[in-house]
């Protein structure tokens, strides 16, 4: 006689042939994403490492890392590499330091859809902090020419600006600022010349 069957082992037999079935589905999507979105990938990598793109492996110095985003975004958009595919032809050239921090990243996000501007705010999180850019502004708020030459001063002055954009938002708070921090017999003299611009400013 037939052997009655195993209702609960019958059942737990089916979970998992289910189980299986969908895993295998999952499986052949994946295989089955289409050629275009790779070879698209692969022919903006191609043309991207033509001009020999910076690398960054960690750093500690944080104008390195802003200098590194800046460059490598500025290729990017010359290339004209299309948005989605930017974060992962700028993660390939993180190396050391900066490749673990990547790593570690792509175990709490998603890396695969993020945008530029959520990589960069994870990146300068990390290696250009906050509490650096608020000194670098102070150091912008409290900076005059002392010893530095004229030159010296518009050199630093022109690094600096661009951590307090609201204080040289236009070419007239621009001058303001700068003349501000001249010597002062310097000053004196640009201020004779009524000066409406920064370049003639910085020539006076």
């Amino acid at each position: 006689p037939q052997e009655p069957i195993d209702g609960t082992q019958f059942m737990r037999d089916m979970s998992e042939t289910i189980r299986r079935m969908a895993r295998e589905a999952r499986e052949e999507e994946v295989q089955a994403l289409p050629r275009a979105a790779l070879s698209r990938q692969m022919m903006a990598m191609r043309e991207y490492v033509k001009y020999k793109p910076p690398t960054f492996d960690g750093a500690r110095d944080p104008l390195v890392a802003e200098r590194w985003i800046d460059q490598t975004h500025k290729l990017m958009v010359a290339l004209a590499v299309d948005e989605d595919l930017r974060v992962g032809v700028a993660a390939l050239h993180l190396q050391d330091e900066a490749d673990r921090w990547w790593q570690f990243i792509g175990n709490v996000h998603n890396t695969e859809t993020m945008d530029w501007e959520t990589f960069k705010g994870l990146f300068f999180d990390k290696f250009f902090p906050t509490p650096v850019r608020d000194r670098m502004r102070q150091e912008f708020i409290d900076l005059v020419q002392g010893d530095l030459d004229v030159m010296g001063y518009e050199t630093k002055f022109t690094s600096l600006a661009r951590f307090t954009p609201e204080m040289v938002a236009d070419e007239g708070l621009k001058v303001k600022r700068f003349v501000k921090g001249l010597k002062t017999s310097i000053r004196k003299r640009v201020s004779i010349f009524g000066c409406r611009t920064y370049n003639e400013a910085v020539e006076k």
